[in-house]
């Protein structure tokens, strides 16, 4: 066997795993059994293990003693802790970003935005391609910043927010336009308007967050209004 066969192995599960759980596949405060996902990623136990354990360490997956792995529960504090931490290491990079960046730094960014706005104006919003292609231009926004532990954090922050931006996509077309407002920081940004910049960033995550959030609240009256007909048929 290819020496190389188990760690390529290993990633290849990994990603997919955290892809599921980022994306919402693997719903949310769920048991992940290791027979289930043997058979879902057609994969052995050993090299699963080693995938979740790695995700556990990302906090993308728990692992509660003998009753082993879990997708994490969302919950609106989370939500909350995460997007204040999000915005203020988000607009610190973008800032520094700014401050620092070189013409190639501009060139990213405009074929970035540019790729993003074509989906956007099509009002594509729930594939995954928008979604690369939206990591992307942020990533290219804040790629200058020199600081590469910041960015670092951020990527971790990013995909753990990503799990709860999940749960609302296709809701944002009904309130806002994503195009509209990645074009504002777009153009503070190619303007070295890092004061301007920062806020429509800043002004950019809180909406989704505040989608998310009615999202949240829409799915916990559901869950009420089945248990009070669950009781109702009991009775």
């Amino acid at each position: 066997m290819n020496e190389n066969a188990a760690p390529t192995l290993v990633e290849s599960v990994y990603r997919r795993l955290r892809e599921d759980i980022i994306r919402g596949v693997l719903i949310a405060d769920s048991k992940l059994r290791i027979s289930e996902l043997r058979e879902r990623y057609d994969v052995g136990g050993s090299p699963l293990r080693e995938a979740l354990n790695r995700l556990v360490s990302e906090g993308l997956v728990i692992s509660i003693g003998q009753r082993g792995f879990h997708v994490p529960p969302i919950s609106l504090d989370e939500l909350r802790d995460l997007t204040e931490t999000r915005i203020l290491i988000e607009t610190e990079a973008l800032r520094r970003s700014i401050l620092a960046g070189s013409d190639d730094w501009e060139d990213g960014v405009v074929v970035a935005f540019h790729s993003l706005g074509r989906i956007e104006r099509r009002g594509d919003i729930d594939s995954e391609d928008r979604e690369r292609r939206n990591r992307a231009f942020h990533q290219a926004l804040m790629s200058a910043c020199p600081l590469k532990k910041l960015l670092q954090v951020h990527e971790e922050l990013y995909d753990l927010h990503g799990r709860y931006r999940a749960i609302a996509i296709g809701l944002d077309m009904n309130r806002r336009n994503l195009f509209d407002e990645h074009e504002a920081i777009y153009n503070a940004a190619l303007g070295r308007d890092a004061d301007t910049a920062c806020e429509a960033a800043r002004q950019h995550i809180l909406l989704t967050a505040q989608v998310v959030e009615q999202r949240m609240a829409d799915m916990a009256a559901q869950r009420e209004q089945r248990k009070g007909a669950g009781k109702l048929s009991r009775a």
